[in-house]
């Protein structure tokens, strides 16, 4: 192969709809895959929605509790029927997919992680990366993510295909630890970014972090950002001061080749699938003028060391364990009646 086709999908969840995101994320994947896309990349929070509301309303506010408790109950747990529904697609379409969701901890009762699944053309969830550093309001729902998942970069006939989400293209050590680990193809996943005053910054921003990750990586980002629809926008303002808010409806797709050039968009505020092809050939030439993981780099001078071990959440240590034998089980001590010591 001389070129690989990549795309970038643009678009709006159903919003706060588990259901009806992942129908819309499996017709998208089809699309894109009958379009010959092998590499898909999903906005930030695709299924079931990003935290919109903040923009709108105080974190305490009783509406706030309201939208907080819908994205609970319409997160995604992994493994779950959602995932295996996006990787039989996947599967059908013979694409590799990253998809920007919402996800529900199995571990925990109420907890939400900002996250990306990694899915492979066989169908299998090969990995997934938690935001580590949730940015601004979405700390209120979003809880950090786990080092286990700190980075994700999977093999693929191209070279390693990793991603991270929105301001995470800020932190440099990410950034380079991906590199590190051969990443040819990132996913950058990013929200509609509508308010007024700061819409036009972060279509800026995001682009600038994608040509920048590319020149130094010598690599391909395929940057995919969300939009709003009319009815998300209806849902979010039941007023003309919160009409207001709103700048644009998102949006600012583009697809990056290794020397910093586009290869396609950056898109406006409207649904569309951004296609391009990547340049297999080429990343050969840049990388013998510059490697920063191999002759352009001094370990011995610069080392970066990457913790993805998690700390649990309890140790049980004393007195209260019988010995450890084969078999043993931790017993809780006697429960005496009122008033006796227990033997």
């Amino acid at each position: 192969m001389a070129t690989l086709r990549v795309a970038a999908v643009q678009a709006a969840p159903v919003f706060l709809d588990r259901t009806g995101s992942v129908e819309k994320a499996c017709r998208l994947i089809k699309e894109a895959g009958g379009r010959g896309a092998r590499i898909i990349g999903f906005p930030e929070g695709f299924i079931p929605a990003h935290p919109y509301w903040f923009h709108f309303e105080p974190a305490v506010s009783r509406r706030a509790q309201q939208f907080n408790q819908e994205l609970l109950r319409n997160a995604i747990t992994v493994p779950g029927p959602e995932v295996d529904a996006l990787c039989e697609v996947a599967r059908e379409v013979g694409a590799y997919v990253v998809m920007g969701i919402c996800e529900r901890s199995a571990e925990a009762s109420s907890t939400l992680y900002n996250s990306q699944l990694f899915i492979t053309p066989e169908g299998a969830l090969a990995a997934k990366h938690q935001k580590l550093v949730p940015t601004h309001a979405e700390r209120v729902v979003h809880a950090p993510g786990l080092r286990r998942y700190a980075l994700a970069c999977i093999d693929t006939p191209w070279g390693g295909l990793g991603g991270l989400i929105c301001g995470e293209h800020s932190n440099t050590l990410a950034r380079f630890a991906l590199i590190a680990l051969r990443e040819r193809f990132h996913v950058g996943s990013w929200p509609a970014n509508f308010a007024a005053g700061s819409a036009r910054a972060m279509y800026e921003t995001k682009n600038i972090n994608a040509r920048a990750h590319c020149l130094e990586g010598n690599l391909v980002v395929i940057n995919a950002a969300g939009v709003l629809s009319d009815k998300i926008r209806a849902m979010l303002c039941d007023s003309e001061e919160k009409a207001a808010i709103f700048g644009s409806n998102g949006g600012g797709s583009a697809i990056v080749g290794p020397g910093g050039e586009y290869l396609a968009g950056p898109l406006a505020g409207e649904e569309q699938i951004l296609y391009a092809e990547a340049d297999l050939a080429g990343f050969d030439e840049r990388g013998l003028m510059r490697d920063i993981t191999g002759h352009y780099q001094r370990a011995d001078v610069f080392h970066l060391t990457v913790t993805c071990e998690d700390t649990p959440l309890m140790t049980i240590t004393g007195a209260n364990r019988e010995e450890a034998t084969p078999g043993a089980r931790a017993t809780r001590p006697p429960v005496a009646p009122s008033g006796e010591k227990p033997r």
